[in-house]
């Protein structure tokens, strides 16, 4: 990890100068590190002028140029919804991925994305769904609550490629205080090809980026999103407040998560980061969990014992009538949940003895997240004390 870490940095010259004769197998360890990461593209873009054996080199062109590929067929199928939904005076901001691919990195090949994501306003997410539902994409099966509760809508077409449109952006569990009135009425009018959308400013992007992995989905996602957060910096440079950051993070109840991935991106990615900024931010008992980050992204094997969504959201409330409540939600789902979770058809009824399969299902394949609630946490991260610490804002 290490070495992988070391051609990551922002800084070249900080390499190891023995990069050029590594044997095969520190580049087999390498390369798989990147692949697991989502990095093998942005690594074979970075080593461009190292002489490598031609195996590596090979190796890495092969998932720089499926990326491209991959997403050149994403951003066409963008660029046609984005005309439809333009059409049909529908008002569209690029998230994560399909902003940062296209006009952060500047290279699409050198971001590889899962889905396509966009923020839609909740008074036109119906407009909205109409419109690529025209355009031949399908609800996801057994995603119908995530709309329901999280406002998030999973779409597919028939070729497997996958659009999420969101309507809100935060974090799904650990609660925050996101402005989204803010967030509109800051976007930025750009362009994707010949179709005209919007994209978040700079200091709501590098925000978002940081809450999404922080919060959201606790580092789970590796370090790519480090990565995000030192091309952000480096791409905006001047052009990002640290002030701003400070005020809207706090505003939003998110600067520990903030505070937490821009600290990591620089410790482990040499991320230039206004010093300030990070004073500003920091909360006084960092430390601990800025170590815990660390194992976490260093770790291959923390995904195993991470909690579930609903177990980070038990942790996340503040209040026991709170956390009453999320517990009934896991433990006695609605029926539309239930009939998602085990494809009950719109016509017959959800049968009570289906929860018991539901608690079942809970004990067999959420056996982490049961010991973890009842206090006994993994022995190398304290998922607990991570989420709590994050939902203190």
């Amino acid at each position: 990890m290490a070495q992988l870490l070391s051609l990551l940095a922002r800084d070249a010259s900080s390499w190891p100068e023995d990069v050029g004769a590594w044997t095969e197998d520190a580049w087999d360890d390498v390369i798989k590190l990147a692949a697991q990461h989502g990095l093998s593209p942005l690594l074979y873009h970075r080593l461009s002028d190292i002489a490598l054996p031609d195996s590596v080199r090979a190796r890495l062109r092969r998932h720089y140029l499926r990326t491209a590929a991959d997403n050149t067929r994403r951003f066409a199928a963008l660029e046609e919804a984005l005309l439809a939904l333009h059409q049909a005076d529908v008002p569209i901001i690029l998230l994560k991925g399909a902003h940062l691919a296209s006009l952060v990195y500047g290279n699409i090949a050198l971001r590889p994305m899962v889905d396509i994501d966009l923020l839609v306003e909740e008074r036109n997410a119906l407009r909205g769904l109409e419109i690529l539902s025209k355009l031949g994409y399908e609800p996801v099966k057994g995603e119908a609550w995530m709309s329901l509760r999280h406002g998030h809508h999973g779409m597919r077409r028939e070729d497997g490629l996958l659009l999420e449109l969101h309507q809100r952006v935060g974090a799904f569990s650990v609660g925050t205080s996101v402005d989204q009135a803010g967030i509109w009425e800051r976007a930025i009018h750009t362009t994707l090809g010949d179709a005209p959308a919007m994209v978040l400013d700079a200091e709501d992007l590098l925000l978002h980026t940081c809450i999404h992995s922080a919060s959201q989905h606790l580092l789970q996602m590796g370090l790519m999103p480090l990565y995000d957060v030192q091309k952000i910096l480096s791409h905006y440079g001047a052009q990002i407040m640290s002030e701003v950051i400070v005020d809207r993070a706090r505003e939003w109840r998110v600067a520990r998560a903030v505070f937490l991935m821009l600290s990591l991106s620089q410790t482990l990615l040499g991320a230039t980061v206004d010093p300030a900024m990070l004073e500003a931010l920091a909360p006084p008992d960092a430390q601990d969990h800025l170590d815990m980050g660390t194992r976490i992204l260093l770790n291959d094997t923390t995904h195993d014992t991470a909690p579930s969504g609903n177990l980070v959201a038990l942790w996340g409330e503040h209040s026991w009538r709170a956390r009453l409540g999320v517990l009934g939600r896991v433990l006695l789902p609605g029926t539309d949940r239930m009939r998602s979770l085990y494809a009950v058809p719109a016509d017959r009824p959800v049968h009570p003895w289906l929860y018991l399969r539901r608690w079942a299902d809970i004990l067999a394949h959420r056996g982490s997240s049961v010991r973890q609630m009842l206090g006994r946490p993994d022995r190398d991260i304290d998922w607990q004390s991570l989420v709590r610490w994050l939902a203190q804002g």
